[in-house]
């Protein structure tokens, strides 16, 4: 059995977040594992997910909207459809069970080309990234590292090329002290 995550008080970010319009809900999507994905459907009784499987395994992304079109999740904002869990007002209607990915964000554990390594990278458009202190940052990595470990990362890795490719750019990365 693995240990319990540890608590991240989320809403220590949400007034960075707000005044930007939550736009990471807007041009990306989480990487979802099948256990998120039942638990947020069992929960709220919406199923806004698509699969995406790759030969190292499967995936979902929240490939709907709230009325249960398909989204549109473009790089460019203007061009993309919120998040189908995404309120008017721009808050998380599942934020007491949202997936693993958007709790660790703006921060990415991202494999190393050295087998075992992990390379980090923070998202710096978002507005809370300059506000990250010394005890969000050793929670949201074990976050993050738990988001990454659940999938081989030739899966993890499409998703990133997909869906969150600011997190491959050379000036996302950072050293992260062990």
């Amino acid at each position: 059995m693995t240990a319990p995550l540890p608590y991240i008080n989320a809403t220590s970010l949400l007034p960075h977040c707000r005044p930007c319009g939550s736009q990471c809900c807007r041009y990306s999507s989480p990487i979802i594992s099948p256990d998120e994905k039942e638990c947020i459907v069992a929960s709220c009784g919406k199923d806004l997910f698509i699969e995406q499987s790759t030969p190292g395994g499967s995936y979902f992304v929240i490939g709907r909207t709230a009325d249960g079109n398909l989204r549109q999740i473009d790089q460019r904002v203007e061009e993309s459809s919120p998040c189908g869990y995404l309120a008017s007002d721009g808050s998380c209607t599942i934020h007491q069970i949202k997936p693993l990915d958007c709790r660790a964000y703006p921060l990415r554990a991202i494999p190393s080309a050295t087998a075992g390594e992990v390379e980090w990278r923070f998202h710096r458009v978002c507005p809370a990234t300059s506000f990250i202190d010394n005890r969000f940052l050793p929670a949201v990595r074990i976050v993050a590292l738990a988001s990454l470990r659940r999938f081989t990362t030739e899966t993890y890795m499409d998703w990133l090329y997909k869906y969150s490719p600011w997190a491959l750019a050379p000036e996302a990365m950072f050293q992260l002290s062990e």
